[in-house]
């Protein structure tokens, strides 16, 4: 078993190596498995495909499912600020690559239709956990319970995403927030950054 995860994560680092340098349609499975010095079948047996490379490398590992304390006590003063905080590090985390690769990654998405599979569940459960809070349910006039909200925001960031892989992102963040604001209908009183 340690053989497979060490082969596995040899994987991702020399495709991930390969993609930022080449792209992802330029990259061979020949040419991963050489880059790590393995045969094709050992690629085949660690029981990945070449799109599941590129996703993982918009999934850094060991990312919590649960909330922080920090992210605890930022809910209590300033729970907006704690949920657009997580939108952001899911944003950063998608246009970390440039425009090339995340376009790459739409297209895989879209062909292997794999979308549920790159926002993973540590992201996914946090957002979860904080809409779930009397802080911010508190804040939304939105009748849908946290996991539908969740779905919903995931939506709003894959759109967001591939404005931005296509190359006509004007928006800065702000406008993102500002999208979000209304997505929600978020109480005007409230004060967003």
């Amino acid at each position: 078993m340690r053989k497979k995860k060490a082969v596995s994560q040899a994987l991702y680092d020399a495709s991930k190596e390969l993609f930022l340098k080449k792209g992802y349609d330029a990259v061979s499975i020949d040419e991963i498995c050489a880059k790590v010095g393995i045969s094709k079948p050992t690629f085949y047996a660690a029981d990945l495909k070449k799109h599941e490379l590129l996703i993982h490398l918009y999934k850094p590992a060991n990312r919590e499912a649960v909330l922080s304390q920090e992210d605890l006590e930022q809910l209590e003063n300033d729970p907006v600020s704690c949920f657009l905080d997580l939108v952001d590090e899911i944003i950063e985390t998608f246009t970390a690559y440039g425009t090339r690769l995340l376009s790459d990654l739409y297209q895989v998405l879209i062909q292997e239709n794999a979308i549920d599979d790159l926002i993973d569940d540590g992201w996914r459960n946090r957002m979860i956990l904080l809409l779930s809070t009397e802080q911010i349910q508190g804040l939304l006039r939105i009748d849908l319970p946290p996991d539908e909200i969740c779905d919903l925001v995931c939506c709003y960031i894959l759109g967001s995403g591939s404005k931005f892989a296509l190359g006509n992102r004007d928006a800065s963040l702000q406008t993102f927030h500002d999208g979000l604001k209304t997505l929600f209908r978020i109480r005007q009183e409230e004060v967003w950054r």
